[in-house]
């Protein structure tokens, strides 16, 4: 019995959340990139009104133009981080807000961890564009950042299928049939048996 419960873990994890990961992270087309660098506690919006930063330092507010016609949209960050050997492994924690004018569609909390001279990406959302309309995003500090960041890229990926919900949730319930097999399995091998 444990044999076949592992079986079922196994493939419950391939088709549940190792596929649905893959899939989000492959899919679509790179449609643009905008690099991220200057950074100000204080940013003139288009609007012509000012953003202040109370938490941290704010990278220059991008304007992005989207169009149904690139749906699903996911927004990317690519990290690089500068060779520093006394700088702390804690990482860095990030606020990334897009707004449609002044009305925020989505805000997302972001924790960068990555080795003193490595890259990362970091998936911030999918979502569906409705209408074409200019966006901003704005990408904030919170805090004093412990890596040394020495350049940031935000990616526009457009036509950013999601994974096939049936699949996902087949491999899900895969996995707690497998996981609920093992443990009565492990019970029940070590139940000590009664002497007649």
């Amino acid at each position: 019995m444990v044999q076949r419960a592992a079986l079922m873990i196994a493939i419950g994890l391939l088709l549940g959340p190792i596929y649905s990961t893959f899939w989000e992270s492959l899919s679509g087309t790179l449609h643009e990139g905008h690099a991220l660098t200057e950074r100000s506690d204080r940013w003139t919006l288009p609007d012509g009104s000012i953003q202040r930063f109370r938490g941290g330092l704010a990278y220059r507010p991008v304007t992005l133009k989207l169009t149904p016609e690139m749906n699903r949209v996911r927004l990317r960050l690519a990290f690089e981080t500068a060779r520093n050997a006394t700088e702390s492994t804690t990482g860095n924690e990030y606020l990334a807000t897009l707004l449609d004018v002044d009305h925020p569609v989505f805000e997302r909390s972001l924790q960068l961890t990555v080795a003193p001279g490595g890259k990362a990406t970091l998936d911030v959302r999918a979502f569906e564009v409705f209408a074409p309309t200019e966006y901003l995003f704005l990408l904030e500090e919170v805090g004093k950042p412990t890596l040394d960041v020495s350049s940031v890229t935000l990616e526009v990926w457009e036509r950013a299928e999601p994974a096939f919900k049936p699949v996902v949730w087949c491999g899900f319930g895969l996995l707690l049939i497998g996981m609920g097999m093992a443990v009565y399995g492990l019970l029940t091998e070590h139940k000590p048996r009664l002497r007649a």
